[in-house]
């Protein structure tokens, strides 16, 4: 598996050189109020990745980010839209601070967003700041694409679990081959059940594996009919996470044909 490298290449949406920063001359020497401090915000992207089923590219504009400053009880001090950031120096009360960016809708499983955030604490005490914040997406991309199956079965499936969509609940992955954007932790195990209905009539099986994912990194599962040694029906699973490739193959047993 590999990050997003045609997809957030970038996406640091580097609100990268998001600067909270003192800046001239004539700032400098500004007369701060006791009990307050000042911050100054410049935000700047470096994105550069490929669009995909959905319009991935929408989050490399600035426009359509969010910013907020949350005091240290998450309460939203204050919220803007990039393009209504003030130019000048923004004026705190002295005391604990979270700048976040962000963009999209905040959902357990999407094939039609999703979402991205970046976060960075700092505190005024009667001083002017610089802080720094990271926007990276907060899930995993997901593609499962089934590759000559019609002529072996008559239907498959695919059930996703994460620790976000909490014990016993699964998403069922459409089979069209678009990805789905799965939020996620650092290093998550997913499960996936794949049930698959033979052409013969015999009946369907099951088959559950588990696969470790990251946010910002894209998982692509290929289902292939195969015969196996024995003349038996199976299937080949791919993984491919554009560099590294892991060929799992599933013998189906003999009752299925």
């Amino acid at each position: 598996m590999t990050k997003l490298r045609q997809f957030l290449g970038g996406l640091i949406c580097a609100l990268c050189g998001w600067m909270l920063t003192a800046c001239s001359s004539e700032e400098d020497s500004l007369q701060i109020p006791e009990g307050k401090g000042y911050v100054k915000l410049n935000l700047t992207t470096n994105t550069g990745f490929q669009t995909k089923a959905m319009d991935e590219s929408y989050y490399t504009k600035e426009e359509n980010y969010t910013v907020q400053i949350l005091d240290d009880e998450s309460s939203i001090v204050k919220n803007w839209k990039y393009t209504e950031i003030p130019e000048g120096l923004i004026e705190l009360e002295n005391g604990s601070y979270v700048l976040k960016a962000f963009c999209g809708e905040d959902k357990n499983a999407s094939t039609t967003s999703m979402y991205v955030e970046g976060t960075s604490d700092f505190d005024i005490n009667g001083d002017q700041k610089e802080v720094s914040v990271t926007c990276a997406p907060v899930c995993a991309r997901v593609t499962i694409v089934g590759e000559g199956m019609d002529e072996q079965f008559s239907d498959w499936s695919a059930m996703i679990g994460t620790k976000a969509q909490g014990s016993g609940s699964f998403y069922q992955y459409p089979k069209d081959g678009d990805p789905v954007y799965l939020k996620v932790e650092k290093g998550e195990s997913i499960s996936v059940d794949f049930t698959f209905t033979p052409k013969s009539g015999s009946k369907n099986t099951t088959v559950s594996k588990t696969y470790t994912v990251n946010p910002n990194e894209a998982l692509k599962i290929t289902l292939k009919p195969a015969a196996s040694e024995n003349g038996n029906l199976g299937i080949t699973i791919t993984i491919d996470g554009s560099t590294n490739d892991e060929t799992i193959n599933i013998e189906i047993p003999a009752d299925w044909v």
